[in-house]
């Protein structure tokens, strides 16, 4: 695989970082060209490196067990890391990522430009107004990791054709950031083209969110992964704070940030603050959400909200239209996707002596058991083709909205 150099184009009052994709062996229904696009104005913040799309573009080499080839400049410490990164993702998942062979075509020691920001990765999650709220100048007392923006992405959770609701969450987000006396920034990528049916979105979003950033390499010196593990049950995930920081350059630092707490701790602290009562969102329903407001119906939905009724806080909080009724726990039940969030909710119920709720979360481990065989077991069983023919297959209706 060859990544083009970069080139910049001019479009419906968008900026868009683009480099070409060769790949060493025909691909059915990947793209030949992998892009970053901004509104017009954030030119000047934008770098004419690779970096993005080495980034971008390492995990699908991978997959595909292709060497990449990265033409035009590129940072020697992400050159580095970039091998280390990859390497871990083999490890923890040979049969999907073979190791990394990287060939540089420049590699430079690029100089920090002056008066640069502090940016954070924002969804409107728990673990996004976490890091959010520690990194505010308030709450944080080293003034070089002070917030002063956050990055809110469309082309990861919020699909093309979702592009109104992407619009009305950046709109309400923006004006949230204003609040602050903080920046909210934009972007939109086609990297999720590249990993549909193929790559477990566990595996890649991380990456996706790292190269985004590296494109504000003239505008940002320090960039937050909000955490989605604990240390002490980290897992084989695309955020990691052992790979994030791989990604780093020399001008623009990754920081893993949030793992010293785990679910329930962070929706603790969060729950005290007027913003996140207004504006989490942690939906996965795409069909059923509307901007910030969440669906209450889908897995994640119901685990936050089973989370905050066992604090106490689920009142609080707005975004949410129901409260949990015994219907919720069953579908929570049978949809858990793995056992690791039931484990939490049974443990802090066992603390509490909320023995009914240590019963469900109990039963909900079961069920959570039983998917992850299925969804790891099984499905390795199938060789890659295999899997993403059965994937393309059954959600095909919803790819045929997903064009460029």
């Amino acid at each position: 695989m060859i990544i083009h150099q970069p080139e910049i184009i001019r479009k419906n009052s968008e900026i868009i970082l683009l480099a070409k994709i060769e790949y060493a062996h025909t691909q059915i229904n990947l793209p030949d060209s992998c892009w970053f696009a901004f509104p017009e104005d954030y030119e000047p913040y934008l770098t004419s490196r690779s970096d993005p799309f080495a980034v971008a573009m390492i995990q699908t080499s991978q997959y595909l067990g292709e060497n990449l080839e990265i033409r035009g400049e590129l940072s020697e410490r992400l050159a580095y890391g970039l091998h280390q990164y990859g390497s871990i993702f083999h490890l923890w998942n040979p049969k999907w990522f073979d190791p990394p062979h990287l060939a540089f075509d420049k590699l430079v020691q690029p100089i920090a430009p002056a008066n640069r920001l502090v940016m954070t990765a924002f969804s409107g999650g728990v673990d996004s107004f976490y890091t959010l709220q520690c990194h505010l100048p308030e709450n944080q007392p080293i003034p070089s990791y002070q917030l002063q923006a956050g990055l809110f992405i469309h082309g990861m959770d919020i699909r093309f054709y979702e592009a109104d609701d992407y619009r009305r969450a950046y709109s309400t987000f923006q004006k949230m950031f204003t609040q602050l006396g903080l920046q909210l920034f934009q972007a939109r990528i086609n990297g999720y083209f590249f990993w549909e049916h193929r790559l477990r979105w566990e595996y890649v979003h991380g990456g996706q969110l790292i190269a985004t950033a590296l494109c504000f390499s003239e505008k940002i010196n320090r960039f937050y992964i909000p955490s989605t593990h604990c240390y002490n049950y980290l897992l084989h995930n695309g955020t990691s704070p052992i790979t994030d920081h791989w990604l780093s350059t020399e001008t623009v630092d990754i920081v893993h940030h949030g793992s010293e707490k785990n679910r329930f701790e962070k929706l603790e602290k969060i729950s005290l603050w007027e913003l996140p009562q207004n504006y989490l969102r942690v939906c996965t329903d795409a069909l059923k959400r509307d901007g910030i407001n969440n669906c209450s119906q889908c897995n994640k939905c119901l685990r936050t909200m089973i989370i905050l009724d066992q604090i106490g806080a689920l009142d609080n909080f707005k975004t949410f239209n129901r409260k949990i009724s015994a219907q919720g726990w069953i579908k929570y039940i049978i949809t858990a996707p793995g056992p690791t969030y039931p484990s939490f909710i049974f443990n802090y119920a066992r603390k509490n002596k909320q023995f009914g709720a240590m019963i469900l979360a109990w039963l909900a481990i079961q069920f959570g058991k039983a998917h992850r065989i299925f969804s790891e077991d099984i499905v390795n069983l199938l060789s890659k083709e295999q899997l993403y023919k059965l994937k393309h297959r059954v959600y095909a209706k919803y790819s045929e909205h997903a064009q460029e």
